[in-house]
C-alpha cells in the first residue's frame, strides 16, 4: 500500500476566499511519512495568501493492469 495526502487548503486571490481540496501527487511508503511531509508542507512550504485548514493522509491501493 501507498500514502498520498490530501489537504483542504484556503487561498486568498483579489480579496476572494476559496478553500479548495488538494490531493497532492506525493506519494509516500508510510503513514508516518505522510504526516511529517504534510507538516513540512504547511509551515515552511506555501506562500502567505494559502492556509491548510484541514489535512489528512490516505491509503491508496496498487492497481495491477
Amino acid at each position: 500500500m501507498i500514502w498520498k495526502a490530501m489537504a483542504l487548503m484556503c487561498v486568498l486571490e483579489n480579496g476572494e476566499t476559496t478553500c479548495p481540496t488538494v490531493f497532492f501527487d506525493e506519494s509516500f511508503t508510510s503513514k508516518r511519512q505522510c504526516e511529517a511531509w504534510l507538516v513540512e508542507k504547511r509551515l515552511y512550504k506555501l506562500s502567505r495568501n494559502k492556509k491548510i485548514v484541514l489535512d489528512d493522509c490516505y491509503q491508496q491501493a496498487y492497481i495491477e493492469e
